[in-house]
């Protein structure tokens, strides 16, 4: 058995935090809080580079029949997110924050499964996926190419703009399996480079506007170089200074990289709530109330679910066949926008609560050796 790492937990609830800062808008110009708010974009960083190495760390013992299917089912019901967030999956297909872990871990998991390439792959892999964004938007401004890569069956899920496009966003998942092999003095040197680029194209154009260090949505070279720096960053720290389970703070995070997935659910219910409560004009206050009630609610969720028995309804393919299906019909059924949030918020605390039961309905049972001269160590 794989001894679970607490530096990947303890990132994740990093994460969960920055999640907070992005998600809660609130209206200021305060610098310190629009500080917060530009690096809680680069949460997803942190959620999909832990989500590449838990894919890469399976590809040893599991196969693709075990690992492949339980993404499948989160690339699918993970749709009742897009449906809490007001998306109407059927009208704008788009690629959210659960398609993409779903698609870069399973590809990350086939790499290495089929192929264990070297650690320097992982990097070579994570940066060229970018510069085909760059090739993308060379090709988009061509004529012949232009009505292609400029239409809008591949825009939005394949390639940008769009919140969470397959290009580029997939280079996270192999830049993390680079930075979690790697030594914490490879990282901050690779977390130094990206910030020397940057000064560098700020001293040659000598306009900060044109850095455009937040186009997010169609990532631009320097929130690509900005992202790698926090990527290699973040790893430089948790290799330097080992996480250990002893105090408050650190708990706390482990606590939310534990149950990130129901994380992501519970707060964008807790910000919709306070949002129509108008709590969102209390600037200094609104985060800390998302964080603290995101926080209560799992709480009761961790201890009023088990008690329902719901875990024994998810024990079969069928279940999880039928989740699925309620996802998907969903908006089709109800017209109404706040039934749909609840609904799909329902399914996706089912989803977030019995995800890890998936493991074992797919597990493949390896037969045991009858000759008694050969013993398997496990």
């Amino acid at each position: 058995m794989v001894k679970r790492d607490l530096s990947l937990d303890f990132l994740k609830g990093f994460a969960c935090i920055l999640m907070v800062f992005s998600h809660a808008a609130i209206r200021t110009v305060n610098p310190a809080l629009l500080g917060l708010g530009f690096f809680g974009s680069f949460a997803a960083i942190l959620f999909f580079s832990v989500s590449g190495i838990t894919a890469w760390m399976q590809a040893d013992h599991r196969t693709p029949k075990e690992i492949l299917p339980p993404y499948v089912v989160l690339f699918v019901a993970g749709f009742s997110l897009n449906g809490m967030v007001q998306i109407n999956f059927y009208k704008e297909f788009e690629v959210q924050m659960l398609q993409i872990i779903a698609l870069g871990a399973s590809l990350v998991f086939l790499v290495e499964h089929y192929f264990q390439p070297r650690s320097y792959y992982f990097f070579i892999t994570g940066v060229l996926l970018f510069f085909i964004k760059i090739l993308g938007d060379l090709l988009a401004q061509s004529a012949f190419f232009s009505q292609i890569f400029n239409s809008s069956w591949l825009q939005g899920w394949l390639f940008p703009p769009g919140t969470f496009t397959v290009i580029p966003w997939l280079f996270v998942f192999f830049l993390g399996v680079y930075a979690y092999r790697a030594s914490a003095r490879t990282n901050l040197y690779l977390s130094l480079l990206p910030i020397a680029i940057l000064l560098g194209l700020l001293a040659y154009s000598q306009n900060p506007a044109q850095i455009d260090l937040v186009n997010k949505w169609n990532m631009s070279l320097s929130y690509f170089l900005f992202s790698c720096f926090c990527l290699f960053f973040s790893f430089a720290l948790v290799k330097m200074f080992p996480i250990k389970n002893e105090n408050i703070t650190s708990r706390f995070l482990l606590f939310l990289g534990g149950n990130s997935l129901l994380f992501l659910y519970v707060h964008i219910f807790v910000i919709n709530v306070l949002f129509k409560l108008g709590m969102s004009d209390y600037i200094w206050l609104y985060w800390p109330m998302v964080l603290m009630l995101s926080c209560l609610l799992i709480d009761v969720i961790l201890i009023i679910y088990p008690k329902t028995n719901g875990t024994r309804l998810f024990h079969s393919k069928a279940s999880w066949l039928i989740l699925i299906t309620c996802v998907m019909l969903t908006p089709l059924i109800f017209e109404d926008k706040t039934t749909v949030f609840l609904l799909e918020f329902f399914w996706g605390v089912c989803l977030s609560m019995n995800y890890p039961l998936l493991k074992n309905i797919y597990r493949v049972k390896h037969p045991v050796p009858t000759d008694p001269d050969r013993i398997t160590v496990v």
